[in-house]
C-alpha cells in the first residue's frame, strides 16, 4: 500500500472511519432506529463486513490500493457501528432487573467519590452481586467514603425524566439505573478496596479531600468553590447565583475539567520554563510531571484523566513542533478511547475536550495570522487566542447540549481567559507548598484568591447586560453549523496535508 498511501494515513482514515461509524451509531440511537432492530441491524453489517472483506482480497490481487481503502475503510464504519450497538445493548440490559421498590434493604459499596453539595451529598453505590449502579441522596453531613461498604434502607425509585431534560437517559449513560432520596445509610466496613487501583484511587481521593480542607479554611467560600472547580474538578459547592452568574457570562468551561484546560496548562507552563532557562527535553518531563500532578489532585476523574490524554497530544505536538503529529497523536487516542468504551462518544465531557483540544490544533494559527500586528505581551495574546480557538470549536456542543449561547462570552473571556493559567499554575504551586504548614497557608493562596475575585466581579458584570444568555432550540445548530463552515474550510484547506499526507 506504500505505493500510493503512507502508513500514517491508512492508520488515520482507519481510525476516522472507526470513530465516524460510532458516531453515526449514536445518532440512530438518539432517534430511535437502533431499539426497532438491533439484532438486524447488526448481523446485516456483519454479512457486509464479510462481503466486503471477501471483495477485497480480489482487489489486492489486482493492486487497486484507493479501492482497497475504501473497502477497509467500510469495514471500519462497520466496526464502529457493531461494537457502539453491542456496548449500548449490554448497558440497556445491565438495568432491565432494576425496579422502583418500597422498604427495601441491602449492602453496597461506594463505586465512586461522593460528591458533596451545598444541600446534599451524592453518593454512587454498586448492589452487592450487580453490576449496575445506583444514585444515593443523602444530607449534607454524611460521613461517607469511597470503598466503604454500607447498608443502606428506604425506597428504590426510578430516575425522572423532565421536560426539558431527560435525567433518566443521562444517569443510564453513566450506569445509574435507580435513585434513592434520603436512605438510612450504615457504614459496615470503611475503605474495602478490592484492588491496587481502587487503593491507589482512595489514597489519591484522601489527598484531595486533604488538600480541599485547606483551601475552604484559607479562602473565601465564594473564591474557594471556584477555585476547587478548576483544581479538583469538583463544583458543588457552587451557590446557585455564581452559576447563573458564569453560564450569563460564557464563562462556566473555565470551571469544568477539559482539554482547554490541560493545553492551557502545558502551553503556558512550557513557555515559562523555556523562558527560565530549561531545556526543551527537560521542559517536555517538567510539564508532564505538571499535567499528571493536575489529574492526581481530581483524584483521577474519569474526565480529567480523558482531558489529561487529549493535552498530552498537544503536549507531544509541541515537543515535536509539528502541530501535525499532535493531530495525528489525537486522533488515534480518540479512537483508542472510543475502541475500549464506545458510549463514550455520547458524553458530553469527552466531546468538550476532544472539541476543546482540536479547535486549538486547527484554528489557532488561523487566529495567530490575523492577530499577528498585536503585541504578545506576556504571552497573554497566545493564551486568548488558544481560548477562542477551543471555543469556536465547543460552540456546536455548547447548542447541542445546553441549548444557549452567552453572547457576552467574547467580552467575558477577553478579559477572564489570560489569568486563567495564572490561576492554574499558581494554585498548583499553593497547593503543593501548603503541605508545609499552617504558617505557609497564611498567605500563600492571597495571589489566586485576588485573581478569582477579578473573575467573579467580571462574571457578575458581564452576566448583568441585556440578552446576555439566550437559549436556542436545538434546531439553530444548522444555522450555527453554515456559520462556521467557512472558517473551518478554511483552516481544513491549511491543515488537511499535514493530517492526511499522501505518499
Amino acid at each position: 500500500m506504500k505505493k500510493e498511501f503512507s502508513s500514517a494515513f491508512v492508520l488515520l482514515w482507519l481510525c476516522a472511519c472507526f470513530a465516524g461509524g460510532v458516531a453515526a451509531s449514536l445518532i440512530a440511537h438518539a432517534h430511535g432506529f437502533a431499539e426497532q432492530g438491533r439484532e438486524i441491524i447488526a448481523s446485516q453489517l456483519w454479512m457486509l463486513a464479510g462481503f466486503v472483506f471477501f471483495f477485497s482480497l480480489l482487489l489486492w490481487g489486482r493492486k487497486r490500493w484507493g479501492w482497497i481503502l475504501i473497502v477497509y475503510g467500510i469495514l471500519a464504519f462497520a466496526g464502529g457501528v457493531s461494537l457502539y450497538q453491542i456496548q449500548s445493548a449490554r448497558r440497556d440490559a445491565m438495568g432491565e432487573g432494576v425496579l422502583a421498590q418500597q422498604d427495601v434493604s441491602f449492602e453496597a459499596r461506594v463505586a465512586q467519590e461522593p460528591l458533596a453539595k451545598q444541600k446534599n451529598t451524592q453518593i454512587v453505590v454498586r448492589p452487592e452481586g450487580e453490576e449496575y449502579l445506583i444514585l444515593l441522596y443523602g444530607d449534607s453531613f454524611s460521613r461517607v467514603e469511597y470503598a466503604d461498604k454500607l447498608r443502606i434502607s428506604g425506597n428504590v425509585e426510578l430516575p425522572p425524566v423532565f421536560e426539558d431534560f431527560d435525567y433518566a437517559s443521562y444517569l443510564r449513560g453513566h450506569g445509574v439505573y435507580a435513585v434513592m432520596y434520603y436512605p438510612d445509610i450504615a457504614v459496615m466496613e470503611s475503605k474495602q478496596y478490592q484492588s491496587w487501583g481502587e487503593a491507589t484511587k482512595g489514597a489519591m481521593i484522601e489527598i484531595k479531600q486533604h488538600l480541599r480542607d485547606i483551601v475552604e479554611r484559607t479562602m473565601p467560600a465564594q473564591e474557594s468553590s471556584v477555585f476547587e472547580g478548576m483544581m479538583f474538578g469538583d463544583s458543588g459547592q457552587l451557590s446557585a447565583q455564581t452559576k447563573e452568574e458564569l453560564n450569563a457570562s460564557g464563562l462556566r468551561h473555565i470551571i469544568a475539567i477539559s482539554g482547554m484546560h490541560i493545553a492551557l496548562l502545558i502551553v503556558m507552563s512550557m513557555r515559562f520554563f523555556l523562558w527560565v532557562g530549561l531545556w526543551r527535553q527537560q521542559v517536555f518531563f517538567v510539564t508532564l510531571v505538571l499535567a499528571i500532578l493536575f489529574i492526581v489532585f481530581t483524584g483521577f476523574q474519569p474526565s480529567a484523566v480523558r482531558a489529561g490524554v487529549m493535552g498530552a497530544m498537544l503536549l507531544l505536538g509541541q515537543q515535536a513542533g509539528r502541530l501535525y503529529v499532535a493531530e495525528r497523536a489525537l486522533l488515534l487516542s480518540a479512537a483508542g478511547m472510543l475502541l475500549v468504551d464506545p458510549l463514550l462518544i455520547g458524553d458530553a465531557g469527552f466531546q468538550l475536550s476532544f472539541g476543546a483540544v482540536w479547535g486549538i490544533l486547527w484554528f489557532m494559527p488561523l487566529l495567530e495570522r490575523w492577530t499577528a500586528k498585536i503585541p504578545n505581551f506576556l504571552h497573554l495574546k497566545e493564551v486568548l487566542n488558544m481560548s477562542i480557538a477551543a471555543q469556536i470549536a465547543t460552540l456546536p456542543i455548547m447548542v447541542l447540549s445546553f441549548g444557549s449561547v452567552s453572547f457576552v462570552s467574547l467580552l467575558a473571556n477577553i478579559l477572564v481567559v489570560p489569568m486563567v493559567p495564572a490561576i492554574m499554575v499558581g494554585g498548583l504551586v499553593a497547593l503543593v507548598l501548603s503541605l508545609l504548614g499552617s504558617f505557609v497557608q497564611s498567605f500563600i493562596f492571597v495571589p489566586v484568591t485576588l485573581l478569582l475575585s477579578y473573575m467573579l466581579q467580571i462574571a457578575e458584570w458581564t452576566s448583568g447586560f441585556p440578552f446576555a444568555w439566550v437559549s436556542f432550540h436545538q434546531n439553530a445548530i444548522w444555522w450555527l453549523m453554515a456559520f462556521l463552515f467557512p472558517f473551518v474550510l478554511r483552516a481544513w484547506k491549511e491543515r488537511r496535508k499535514s493530517l492526511f499526507p499522501f505518499g
